[in-house]
């Protein structure tokens, strides 16, 4: 089988992305000013090319890489939907967890659509499905300065928490859409769509803990009624009378888990929490 080309977006997303695919097991390093990496411990890469996001679907439309990586938004933005297949959408934007959001946003409480009216577009394309009739720039960057100076009426850009926005006196209007940052191909394939899935598993394993630990026999039962799980603990005999017990948990249950444990009856010093991988 030919091995394919992954295209990687640059700026912010990089290094996140970077993260994903090396818990995936890709080994990829891009040296110096290089655009271009050779990917290692894959049967199904060959290379890897760093490019800005917007340019992702494109590139694989004309077949300069064969799968990407990048933001719903440019295929909605590029009009490349249905040029393009979904393989997983990869839910972790900047800063939080969450996809980021392509909103509207101003000074003013609502929107108003007239020819005496400007708008900043990050996203001229998006633009048009809520101005109709206003004069719409292409922005660049710093659209939030552009609205908050008087130099446009609104703005269209990417907002995640938006913090900055509120903090230069502006307000959300309207969502356009919602974001994801997805895995995107031109034609489904089984191995694309399982190396989705990995992917998808590194985020769903950043949520999680690996809990190891062992309790006496008369505790087995009391911790059980307790102790979350994906599906069910496991639960094995040690020789000498006990038991040992693991289980995948919720990070955030973790701490509390502990103290239930340790007063439940869990042996001092048996306790073991791991971070995972991959849950696939």
């Amino acid at each position: 089988m030919k091995k394919l080309v992954l295209a990687i977006p640059n700026g912010s997303l990089y290094a996140p992305i970077m993260e994903m695919l090396k818990k995936s097991g890709l080994a990829i390093n891009f040296s110096g000013r290089s655009f271009e990496a050779k990917i290692y411990n894959s049967d199904l890469f060959d290379r890897a090319i760093l490019m800005r996001p917007q340019k992702i679907p494109e590139a694989i439309i004309r077949g300069v890489a064969d799968v990407g990586i990048t933001g719903l938004d440019w295929l909605a933005e590029k009009k490349m939907e249905k040029n393009l297949v979904i393989m997983q959408k990869l839910n972790f934007g900047k800063i939080s967890k969450e996809p980021v959001k392509i909103v509207v946003f101003g000074k003013a409480d609502k929107i108003m659509d007239k020819k005496s009216i400007t708008v900043s577009a990050e996203y001229v394309n998006l633009a048009k499905i809520v101005f109709k009739k206003a004069k719409i720039d292409f922005s660049e960057g710093s659209t939030e300065v552009d609205v908050a100076t008087g130099t446009y009426d609104y703005g269209i850009g990417v907002c995640e928490s938006g913090q900055s926005l509120r903090d230069n006196g502006l307000k959300i209007l309207k969502i356009i859409m919602e974001s994801p940052v997805v895995l995107i191909a031109k034609k489904s394939t089984p191995e694309l769509k399982l190396f989705g899935e990995i992917l998808n598993g590194t985020l769903e394993a950043e949520k999680r803990s690996l809990i190891k630990f062992d309790c006496a026999k008369k505790a087995k039962d009391a911790i059980l009624k307790f102790l979350p799980a994906i599906d069910a603990p496991t639960v094995n005999r040690l020789s000498n009378g006990n038991y040992a017990m693991e289980t995948v948990v919720y990070k955030n249950l973790v701490p509390d888990l502990l103290l239930k444990l340790r007063l439940t009856g869990s042996r001092k010093g048996s306790i073991i929490v791991q971070d995972i991988n991959i849950i696939l």
